[in-house]
């Protein structure tokens, strides 16, 4: 690290002392962390080839030779079925120059390299190199640089670091939390990709964030919850991780559209939840159907967001499913409408010179225990 990064650090740690404290003292972060070309760098570093992230669903790849490909922070990936049982996450560059050897997604028997032909199979060996036998190169063993990768309720997770800990104890404290969250008996009934002039970091942040519900989603469904005294429900727990229930006495006046997912049927104390795992899928669930979401930087005012509404099988028999499908869609496009005229002001607003962070409220307690561990994991 370089003195003018260290400088920046320095100063940074100073300004995000007071996130660090209790609830009532706390202030939000200062702007430069939103907007700073050194703080994507470390983040990269830090956060984006360490973690364990969620990259693609299981049934992406249902069938050998079937693939996705995807950057994390600028470092190219494809997730293959390389057979009926197997799942591989490998980089997604040849191992002669480095270019990439798959483009979107589809099914091949090879990935060939469209520079000098360099061809790999579903699993990323490498299976054909024109002339490097007549250069005397022993190529036998090469394959496409493998990553560590996880398969937890339908959702395949990678990780850079081949250090890391085991997928196991990264998920173990979420797994009974997450009860209701049954997304492996589920399928993507759509979904939506956004790219967004703004920080990664404003998505996790309005994800975990009802205080602005009231104000920003009256025309989808702040009306639905109930914050009398603008407590939430929220369980914080290890890794940033959160968790909130909400039962009929916080949730009332839903439409239901599809049948009630089975495995919380009639259930009083469960009518919606939300959740997070740090550092980019967040999780929501109500009587009928679950959305997630999960968000990757491209530049420090740039990010996408990827999101997914999924249902379980026996609902796409239900009569006129496609019909109640475009309510849901509808819905969706509204919420997304409504969030990212904030979401590009705020990243206006960290941009500014004379932006001060303002104080937290008791309904941003989910917001702050995330934003504590990423300050944790950065060493801010």
């Amino acid at each position: 690290m370089n003195a003018p990064q260290q400088t920046e650090l320095r100063r940074l740690h100073a300004g995000t002392a007071l996130m660090k404290g209790p609830l009532q003292d706390a202030r939000h972060l200062p702007g430069e962390i939103y907007t700073s070309e050194g703080i994507a760098a470390l983040e990269k570093a830090r956060i984006f080839t360490k973690r364990w992230l969620a990259i693609a669903r299981v049934e992406d790849v249902p069938k050998p030779g079937d693939y996705v490909t995807h950057t994390i922070a600028g470092e190219p990936v494809i997730v293959s079925r390389s057979s009926d049982t197997d799942i591989a996450v490998f980089r997604n560059a040849c191992l002669h120059r480095g270019i990439e050897v798959a483009v979107g997604a589809g099914n091949t028997r090879v990935h060939r390299c469209p520079y000098h032909s360099w061809a790999y199979n579903p699993a990323g060996e490498l299976v054909g190199a024109p002339w490097t036998k007549e250069a005397c190169h022993d190529l036998s063993g090469y394959r496409l640089a493998p990553l560590k990768s996880a398969v937890w309720r339908g959702w395949v997770f990678v990780n850079f670091d081949a250090e890391a800990a085991p997928f196991e104890e990264f998920i173990a404290p979420m797994e009974d939390e997450l009860w209701y969250y049954q997304t492996g008996q589920c399928r993507v009934a759509f979904r939506k990709v956004i790219d967004l002039d703004c920080n990664w970091k404003f998505v996790m942040e309005n994800l975990l964030d009802f205080y602005h519900a009231m104000t920003v989603h009256m025309a989808s469904f702040a009306t639905q919850y109930k914050f009398r005294s603008g407590d939430v429900p929220m369980k914080l727990l290890p890794d940033g991780a959160v968790n909130a229930v909400f039962g009929s006495d916080m949730r009332e006046n839903f439409p239901f559209i599809y049948p009630e997912l089975p495995w919380i049927k009639g259930r009083t104390d469960f009518v919606s939840g939300k959740a997070a795992l740090f550092p980019n899928l967040n999780l929501f669930v109500n009587q009928e159907s679950i959305r997630t979401s999960t968000f990757w930087p491209i530049a420090p005012g740039r990010m996408r967001l990827v999101m997914s509404f999924l249902l379980p099988e026996e609902t796409f028999k239900v009569p006129d499913f496609d019909i109640k499908l475009e309510k849901y869609r509808r819905q969706i496009d509204t919420i997304v409408g409504e969030d990212s005229a904030v979401l590009l002001a705020l990243q206006r607003a960290a941009g500014s010179e004379g932006y001060q962070p303002g104080p937290m409220v008791n309904m941003e307690i989910g917001m702050q225990h995330i934003i504590r561990n990423y300050l944790q994991v950065m060493g801010l």
